[in-house]
Protein backbone atom coordinates (compact mmCIF):
# COMPACT_ATOMS: atom_id res chain seq x y z
CA UNK A 1 0.00 0.00 0.00
CA UNK A 2 1.19 3.68 -0.57
CA UNK A 3 1.88 5.44 2.52
CA UNK A 4 3.31 8.59 3.67
CA UNK A 5 6.51 7.19 5.55
CA UNK A 6 7.30 5.85 2.42
CA UNK A 7 8.46 9.13 1.38
CA UNK A 8 10.46 9.69 4.65
CA UNK A 9 12.57 6.55 4.31
CA UNK A 10 13.41 7.42 0.45
CA UNK A 11 14.14 10.69 1.94
CA UNK A 12 16.31 9.71 4.59
CA UNK A 13 18.20 7.28 1.96
CA UNK A 14 18.82 10.01 -0.67
CA UNK A 15 19.62 13.13 1.67
CA UNK A 16 21.93 11.14 4.21
CA UNK A 17 21.77 13.63 6.91
CA UNK A 18 21.90 10.41 8.97
CA UNK A 19 23.94 7.50 8.39
CA UNK A 20 21.06 5.33 9.70
CA UNK A 21 17.42 5.38 10.56
CA UNK A 22 15.02 3.81 13.26
CA UNK A 23 11.66 3.19 12.86
CA UNK A 24 8.99 2.45 15.38
CA UNK A 25 5.25 1.34 15.33
CA UNK A 26 2.86 -1.08 16.43
CA UNK A 27 2.86 -4.29 15.08
CA UNK A 28 0.60 -4.59 11.53
CA UNK A 29 1.53 -1.19 10.66
CA UNK A 30 3.08 -2.23 7.69
CA UNK A 31 6.91 -1.61 8.75
CA UNK A 32 8.45 -4.53 7.33
CA UNK A 33 6.23 -4.21 4.02
CA UNK A 34 7.74 -0.85 3.39
CA UNK A 35 11.20 -1.82 4.05
CA UNK A 36 10.37 -4.58 0.96
CA UNK A 37 8.98 -2.28 -0.82
CA UNK A 38 11.90 0.18 -0.56
CA UNK A 39 14.48 -2.88 -1.22
CA UNK A 40 12.65 -3.82 -4.10
CA UNK A 41 12.96 -0.33 -5.38
CA UNK A 42 16.96 -0.51 -4.76
CA UNK A 43 18.14 -3.73 -6.10
CA UNK A 44 21.67 -2.44 -7.32
CA UNK A 45 21.90 -2.03 -3.31
CA UNK A 46 23.49 -5.01 -1.78
CA UNK A 47 21.80 -5.43 1.08
CA UNK A 48 21.79 -7.84 4.01
CA UNK A 49 18.05 -8.66 6.00
CA UNK A 50 17.59 -9.49 9.69
CA UNK A 51 15.01 -10.39 11.67
CA UNK A 52 15.87 -11.52 15.20
CA UNK A 53 12.27 -12.07 16.43
CA UNK A 54 11.82 -15.12 13.63
CA UNK A 55 15.97 -15.76 13.11
CA UNK A 56 16.37 -17.22 16.45
CA UNK A 57 20.16 -18.95 15.48
CA UNK A 58 21.25 -15.76 14.38
CA UNK A 59 19.62 -13.51 17.44
CA UNK A 60 21.74 -16.13 19.77
CA UNK A 61 25.08 -15.64 17.36
CA UNK A 62 24.49 -11.83 17.62
CA UNK A 63 23.93 -11.42 20.98
CA UNK A 64 27.66 -13.99 21.71
CA UNK A 65 28.97 -11.84 19.60
CA UNK A 66 28.31 -8.89 20.93
CA UNK A 67 29.64 -10.12 24.65
CA UNK A 68 32.21 -11.24 22.96
CA UNK A 69 32.94 -7.71 22.00
CA UNK A 70 32.03 -5.84 24.96
CA UNK A 71 34.63 -2.66 25.89
CA UNK A 72 35.89 -2.94 22.47
CA UNK A 73 35.69 -0.21 19.49
CA UNK A 74 33.74 -2.31 17.60
CA UNK A 75 31.42 -1.47 15.30
CA UNK A 76 27.74 -2.97 14.32
CA UNK A 77 29.62 -4.01 10.76
CA UNK A 78 32.16 -5.93 12.82
CA UNK A 79 30.06 -7.85 14.64
CA UNK A 80 28.10 -8.86 11.32
CA UNK A 81 31.27 -9.80 9.73
CA UNK A 82 31.74 -12.04 12.67
CA UNK A 83 28.22 -13.81 12.94
CA UNK A 84 28.20 -14.13 8.90
CA UNK A 85 31.61 -15.32 8.56
CA UNK A 86 31.99 -13.55 5.51
CA UNK A 87 35.42 -14.24 3.42
CA UNK A 88 38.20 -12.14 1.92
CA UNK A 89 36.11 -12.07 -1.66
CA UNK A 90 32.46 -11.58 -0.20
CA UNK A 91 31.03 -8.71 -0.86
CA UNK A 92 29.50 -6.39 1.75
CA UNK A 93 26.51 -5.24 1.78
CA UNK A 94 25.90 -1.25 1.99
CA UNK A 95 22.70 -1.34 3.68
CA UNK A 96 21.80 -3.65 6.88
CA UNK A 97 17.88 -4.30 8.25
CA UNK A 98 17.51 -5.27 11.68
CA UNK A 99 13.97 -6.05 12.19
CA UNK A 100 12.65 -6.41 15.68
CA UNK A 101 16.05 -5.14 17.21
CA UNK A 102 13.75 -5.34 21.25
CA UNK A 103 14.35 -9.03 20.81
CA UNK A 104 17.87 -8.72 21.58
CA UNK A 105 18.87 -8.12 24.74
CA UNK A 106 21.64 -6.05 24.62
CA UNK A 107 19.74 -3.97 22.09
CA UNK A 108 21.21 -0.16 23.66
CA UNK A 109 24.94 -1.64 22.61
CA UNK A 110 23.66 -2.52 19.44
CA UNK A 111 22.24 1.56 19.12
CA UNK A 112 25.82 2.55 20.38
CA UNK A 113 27.66 0.44 18.31
CA UNK A 114 26.07 1.55 15.04
CA UNK A 115 26.96 5.13 16.01
CA UNK A 116 30.45 3.96 15.46
CA UNK A 117 29.73 2.22 11.81
CA UNK A 118 30.26 4.24 9.25
CA UNK A 119 31.03 0.76 7.06
CA UNK A 120 27.30 0.36 6.00
CA UNK A 121 23.96 2.28 6.38
CA UNK A 122 21.42 0.65 9.11
CA UNK A 123 18.12 0.64 9.18
CA UNK A 124 16.74 -0.79 12.59
CA UNK A 125 12.70 -1.64 12.83
CA UNK A 126 11.11 -2.18 15.79
CA UNK A 127 7.19 -2.79 17.21
CA UNK A 128 8.39 -1.78 20.67
CA UNK A 129 10.34 1.28 21.76
CA UNK A 130 13.34 -0.03 23.42
CA UNK A 131 15.10 2.88 23.33
CA UNK A 132 13.11 6.39 24.08
CA UNK A 133 14.17 9.45 23.32
CA UNK A 134 16.17 10.23 26.80
CA UNK A 135 18.10 7.22 25.79
CA UNK A 136 19.09 9.44 22.32
CA UNK A 137 19.44 13.18 23.61
CA UNK A 138 21.72 11.41 26.58
CA UNK A 139 24.45 10.92 24.03
CA UNK A 140 24.92 13.46 21.04
CA UNK A 141 26.79 10.72 18.64
CA UNK A 142 24.10 8.15 18.64
CA UNK A 143 21.34 11.03 17.96
CA UNK A 144 23.18 12.17 15.17
CA UNK A 145 23.55 9.08 13.74
CA UNK A 146 19.59 8.54 13.34
CA UNK A 147 17.23 9.67 11.83
CA UNK A 148 13.64 8.28 13.87
CA UNK A 149 10.85 7.80 12.32
CA UNK A 150 6.88 6.44 13.68
CA UNK A 151 4.55 4.64 11.63
CA UNK A 152 0.77 4.71 12.36
CA UNK A 153 -2.03 2.90 11.08
CA UNK A 154 -3.56 4.23 7.20
CA UNK A 155 -4.50 7.50 8.21
CA UNK A 156 -7.87 8.98 6.18
CA UNK A 157 -5.67 10.25 3.38
CA UNK A 158 -4.18 7.20 3.30
CA UNK A 159 -7.09 5.08 3.18
CA UNK A 160 -8.86 7.39 0.45
CA UNK A 161 -5.38 7.05 -1.71
CA UNK A 162 -5.29 3.28 -1.57
CA UNK A 163 -8.97 2.24 -1.88
CA UNK A 164 -8.70 4.28 -5.59
CA UNK A 165 -10.43 7.38 -3.96
CA UNK A 166 -7.64 9.74 -5.05
CA UNK A 167 -10.08 12.01 -6.23
CA UNK A 168 -11.64 12.94 -2.97
CA UNK A 169 -8.83 13.46 -1.39
CA UNK A 170 -7.27 16.33 -3.79
CA UNK A 171 -11.12 17.76 -3.65
CA UNK A 172 -10.32 17.79 0.31
CA UNK A 173 -6.66 19.32 0.23
CA UNK A 174 -7.61 21.90 -2.58
CA UNK A 175 -10.91 23.23 -0.51
CA UNK A 176 -9.00 23.42 2.39
CA UNK A 177 -6.34 25.15 1.20
CA UNK A 178 -8.68 27.61 -0.01
CA UNK A 179 -11.18 27.43 3.10
CA UNK A 180 -14.24 27.04 0.90
CA UNK A 181 -17.47 24.75 0.69
CA UNK A 182 -17.31 21.34 -0.83
CA UNK A 183 -20.11 20.48 -2.78
CA UNK A 184 -23.12 19.42 -0.84
CA UNK A 185 -23.35 16.17 -2.77
CA UNK A 186 -19.26 15.38 -2.60
CA UNK A 187 -19.39 16.52 1.34
CA UNK A 188 -22.11 13.64 1.87
CA UNK A 189 -19.80 11.58 -0.02
CA UNK A 190 -16.64 12.41 1.62
CA UNK A 191 -18.93 11.58 5.30
CA UNK A 192 -19.62 8.05 4.13
CA UNK A 193 -16.59 6.70 2.90
CA UNK A 194 -15.29 8.42 6.54
CA UNK A 195 -17.46 6.51 8.17
CA UNK A 196 -16.39 3.47 6.48
CA UNK A 197 -12.55 4.32 7.69
CA UNK A 198 -13.84 4.57 11.32
CA UNK A 199 -15.25 1.58 11.69
CA UNK A 200 -12.30 -0.09 9.25
CA UNK A 201 -8.86 1.23 10.67
CA UNK A 202 -5.75 2.15 9.71
CA UNK A 203 -4.12 -1.81 10.02
CA UNK A 204 -3.08 -2.50 6.05
CA UNK A 205 -4.53 -6.12 6.59
CA UNK A 206 -8.01 -4.92 7.33
CA UNK A 207 -8.45 -2.39 4.82
CA UNK A 208 -7.40 -4.76 2.07
CA UNK A 209 -10.03 -6.96 3.16
CA UNK A 210 -11.98 -4.07 3.24
CA UNK A 211 -10.91 -3.61 -0.81
CA UNK A 212 -11.50 -7.43 -1.26
CA UNK A 213 -15.05 -6.18 -0.22
CA UNK A 214 -14.76 -4.21 -3.21
CA UNK A 215 -15.17 -1.32 -0.74
CA UNK A 216 -18.78 -1.78 -0.37
CA UNK A 217 -20.55 -0.78 2.42
CA UNK A 218 -23.59 -3.08 1.93
CA UNK A 219 -21.12 -6.24 2.14
CA UNK A 220 -19.73 -4.99 5.62
CA UNK A 221 -21.11 -3.33 8.65
CA UNK A 222 -19.27 -0.30 9.64
CA UNK A 223 -19.78 -0.08 13.38
CA UNK A 224 -18.28 -3.60 13.83
CA UNK A 225 -16.37 -3.88 10.85
CA UNK A 226 -15.15 -7.61 10.54
CA UNK A 227 -14.76 -7.85 14.19
CA UNK A 228 -13.08 -11.47 14.42
CA UNK A 229 -10.00 -9.78 12.54
CA UNK A 230 -9.88 -6.54 14.35
CA UNK A 231 -10.20 -8.36 17.49
CA UNK A 232 -7.08 -10.73 16.30
CA UNK A 233 -5.06 -8.20 15.81
CA UNK A 234 -5.75 -6.36 19.06
CA UNK A 235 -5.02 -9.79 21.26
CA UNK A 236 -1.93 -10.10 18.78
CA UNK A 237 -0.48 -6.74 19.57
CA UNK A 238 -1.28 -7.33 23.68
CA UNK A 239 0.37 -10.46 23.67
CA UNK A 240 3.25 -9.59 21.56
CA UNK A 241 4.07 -6.61 23.85
CA UNK A 242 3.98 -8.36 27.07
CA UNK A 243 0.96 -6.31 27.68
CA UNK A 244 -1.93 -8.91 27.94
CA UNK A 245 -2.44 -8.76 32.18
CA UNK A 246 -5.41 -8.23 34.64
CA UNK A 247 -3.24 -4.46 35.16
CA UNK A 248 -2.97 -3.56 31.37
CA UNK A 249 -6.86 -4.62 30.57
CA UNK A 250 -8.16 -2.92 33.42
CA UNK A 251 -6.83 0.56 32.52
CA UNK A 252 -7.24 -0.43 28.37
CA UNK A 253 -10.95 -0.61 29.71
CA UNK A 254 -10.45 2.75 31.71
CA UNK A 255 -9.56 4.91 28.98
CA UNK A 256 -12.61 3.59 27.03
CA UNK A 257 -14.73 4.33 29.86
CA UNK A 258 -13.24 7.44 31.12
CA UNK A 259 -14.01 8.40 26.56
CA UNK A 260 -17.05 7.87 26.89
CA UNK A 261 -18.19 9.52 30.04
CA UNK A 262 -16.21 12.89 28.74
CA UNK A 263 -13.62 13.05 31.81
CA UNK A 264 -11.87 16.25 31.69
CA UNK A 265 -8.95 14.63 32.96
CA UNK A 266 -7.89 10.93 33.07
CA UNK A 267 -8.69 9.96 36.79
CA UNK A 268 -6.70 6.99 37.42
CA UNK A 269 -8.80 6.92 41.19
CA UNK A 270 -11.58 5.71 38.98
CA UNK A 271 -9.53 2.32 38.30
CA UNK A 272 -7.93 1.59 41.66
CA UNK A 273 -8.72 3.77 45.09
CA UNK A 274 -5.53 5.80 45.58
CA UNK A 275 -4.01 5.13 42.80
CA UNK A 276 -1.74 8.09 40.60
CA UNK A 277 0.09 7.92 37.84
CA UNK A 278 3.50 6.18 38.35
CA UNK A 279 1.03 3.17 39.97
CA UNK A 280 0.31 2.36 35.78
CA UNK A 281 3.61 3.87 34.95
CA UNK A 282 4.92 0.98 33.22
CA UNK A 283 1.92 0.31 31.81
CA UNK A 284 1.40 3.37 30.43
CA UNK A 285 4.44 3.81 28.92
CA UNK A 286 3.97 0.11 27.18
CA UNK A 287 0.92 0.85 25.84
CA UNK A 288 2.66 4.16 24.50
CA UNK A 289 5.82 2.72 22.89
CA UNK A 290 4.25 -0.26 21.46
CA UNK A 291 1.44 2.76 19.85
CA UNK A 292 -1.87 0.83 21.26
CA UNK A 293 -2.10 4.34 22.89
CA UNK A 294 -1.96 8.34 22.78
CA UNK A 295 -1.03 9.89 25.22
CA UNK A 296 -1.54 13.82 25.28
CA UNK A 297 -0.73 16.43 28.84
CA UNK A 298 -1.65 19.63 29.64
CA UNK A 299 0.38 20.52 33.28
CA UNK A 300 0.62 17.28 35.74
CA UNK A 301 -2.61 15.68 33.72
CA UNK A 302 -3.78 13.37 30.67
CA UNK A 303 -5.67 12.21 28.47
CA UNK A 304 -5.21 8.85 26.67
CA UNK A 305 -6.46 7.79 22.80
CA UNK A 306 -6.61 4.32 21.14
CA UNK A 307 -3.77 3.82 18.07
CA UNK A 308 -6.64 3.18 16.11
CA UNK A 309 -9.90 3.97 15.52
CA UNK A 310 -11.39 0.75 13.95
CA UNK A 311 -9.64 -1.25 17.24
CA UNK A 312 -11.54 1.24 19.30
CA UNK A 313 -14.79 1.04 17.95
CA UNK A 314 -14.80 -2.77 18.00
CA UNK A 315 -13.80 -2.45 21.57
CA UNK A 316 -17.12 -0.32 22.11
CA UNK A 317 -19.32 -1.92 20.61
CA UNK A 318 -18.39 -5.11 21.65
CA UNK A 319 -17.69 -4.71 25.29
CA UNK A 320 -19.84 -1.59 25.89
CA UNK A 321 -23.42 -0.07 25.97
CA UNK A 322 -23.32 2.37 23.86
CA UNK A 323 -25.35 4.73 21.60
CA UNK A 324 -24.83 5.17 18.48
CA UNK A 325 -24.68 9.08 18.97
CA UNK A 326 -22.05 8.70 21.55
CA UNK A 327 -20.36 6.09 19.89
CA UNK A 328 -19.70 8.22 17.10
CA UNK A 329 -18.75 11.31 19.14
CA UNK A 330 -15.68 9.25 20.65
CA UNK A 331 -14.69 7.83 17.45
CA UNK A 332 -14.47 11.40 15.68
CA UNK A 333 -12.90 12.48 18.84
CA UNK A 334 -10.33 10.06 18.78
CA UNK A 335 -9.93 10.23 15.17
CA UNK A 336 -8.91 13.68 15.39
CA UNK A 337 -6.25 12.59 18.40
CA UNK A 338 -5.06 9.50 16.01
CA UNK A 339 -4.44 12.14 13.05
CA UNK A 340 -2.63 14.42 14.93
CA UNK A 341 -0.19 12.26 16.39
CA UNK A 342 0.83 11.01 13.12
CA UNK A 343 1.67 14.90 12.56
CA UNK A 344 3.01 15.89 15.92
CA UNK A 345 5.79 14.64 18.30
CA UNK A 346 3.28 15.07 21.15
CA UNK A 347 -0.30 15.91 21.84
CA UNK A 348 -1.26 19.11 24.36
CA UNK A 349 -4.98 19.92 25.56
CA UNK A 350 -5.81 22.42 27.63
CA UNK A 351 -8.41 23.12 30.38
CA UNK A 352 -9.56 26.18 32.24
CA UNK A 353 -10.13 26.63 35.91
CA UNK A 354 -13.66 25.73 35.12
CA UNK A 355 -14.69 23.22 33.17
CA UNK A 356 -13.68 24.27 29.27
CA UNK A 357 -11.68 22.27 27.89
CA UNK A 358 -10.23 22.30 24.51
CA UNK A 359 -9.50 19.23 22.55
CA UNK A 360 -6.09 20.07 21.47
CA UNK A 361 -3.08 23.03 21.08
CA UNK A 362 -1.27 22.13 17.84
CA UNK A 363 1.27 23.37 16.15
CA UNK A 364 0.24 24.74 13.14
CA UNK A 365 2.55 26.74 10.04
CA UNK A 366 4.58 27.97 13.47
CA UNK A 367 1.96 29.07 15.81
CA UNK A 368 0.34 27.25 18.58
CA UNK A 369 -3.36 27.00 17.63
CA UNK A 370 -6.07 25.70 19.56
CA UNK A 371 -8.36 23.14 18.15
CA UNK A 372 -11.94 21.97 19.37
CA UNK A 373 -14.48 19.04 17.96
CA UNK A 374 -17.97 20.35 17.64
CA UNK A 375 -19.64 18.03 15.73
CA UNK A 376 -23.26 19.83 14.51
CA UNK A 377 -23.37 22.14 17.54
CA UNK A 378 -22.41 25.59 17.24
CA UNK A 379 -22.79 26.05 21.21
CA UNK A 380 -19.47 24.09 21.90
CA UNK A 381 -17.60 26.81 20.14
CA UNK A 382 -17.36 28.10 23.41
CA UNK A 383 -14.42 27.18 24.87
CA UNK A 384 -12.37 28.34 21.95
CA UNK A 385 -13.99 31.85 22.90
CA UNK A 386 -13.02 31.69 26.67
CA UNK A 387 -8.96 30.37 25.40
CA UNK A 388 -8.87 33.61 22.58
CA UNK A 389 -9.90 35.81 25.68
CA UNK A 390 -6.92 34.72 27.81
CA UNK A 391 -4.14 34.13 25.01
CA UNK A 392 -5.25 35.90 22.04
CA UNK A 393 -4.33 33.46 19.45
CA UNK A 394 -3.92 34.49 15.53
CA UNK A 395 -6.38 31.46 14.55
CA UNK A 396 -8.55 29.11 15.88
CA UNK A 397 -10.03 25.82 14.80
CA UNK A 398 -13.25 24.05 14.99
CA UNK A 399 -13.65 20.66 13.81
CA UNK A 400 -17.03 20.22 12.50
CA UNK A 401 -19.60 17.74 10.76
CA UNK A 402 -20.40 20.39 8.64
CA UNK A 403 -18.55 21.99 5.64
CA UNK A 404 -15.69 24.26 5.24
CA UNK A 405 -15.90 27.96 6.18
CA UNK A 406 -14.72 30.90 8.25
CA UNK A 407 -16.03 33.09 11.10
CA UNK A 408 -13.57 35.88 12.66
CA UNK A 409 -10.45 34.31 13.21
CA UNK A 410 -11.90 30.94 13.58
CA UNK A 411 -11.46 28.04 10.28
CA UNK A 412 -14.16 25.79 10.46
CA UNK A 413 -12.75 22.46 9.00
CA UNK A 414 -15.20 18.74 8.53
CA UNK A 415 -13.56 16.00 10.53
CA UNK A 416 -12.76 14.40 7.53
CA UNK A 417 -9.99 17.42 6.55
CA UNK A 418 -7.80 16.76 9.44
CA UNK A 419 -5.21 15.20 8.20
CA UNK A 420 -5.05 18.72 5.98
CA UNK A 421 -3.11 19.86 9.64
CA UNK A 422 -0.13 17.95 8.67
CA UNK A 423 0.37 18.75 5.39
Amino acid sequence: MKRNAQKSIENWYQSKNALHLYITGMRGTGKTTMIDDFLKDHTDERYLYINFESDINVRSAFIEALRRNYGKNTSIFQIVEEVYYFGPEDIRPGLIVMDEIHTVSESKTIFRLAAMTNECRLIFTDSENPVNDSFFKSDKSIDDAFEKLRVFPLTFDEFLINTGKEWYHDVIVGHFERMRPVPELVHNEINDILFDYLGTGGFPEIVGKYIDNDCKPEKVNSAVLLPKELRNILYAVLEYTGCDNKKTQAFLDGTIQQLIEHEKHFTFTKLVKGSTYNYYKQVIESLCDSGILLKASFKDHYRFFWGDTGLLRMKIVSSYNCERELLDEVTALNFIAQHLAAGNPGLEYWCSENTSQIDHIISYKGRRVPLKYIGDSKRRIRPLQIYSKEFNPEEMIAVTDSNFYIMGSTKFIPLYAVFCLNQ
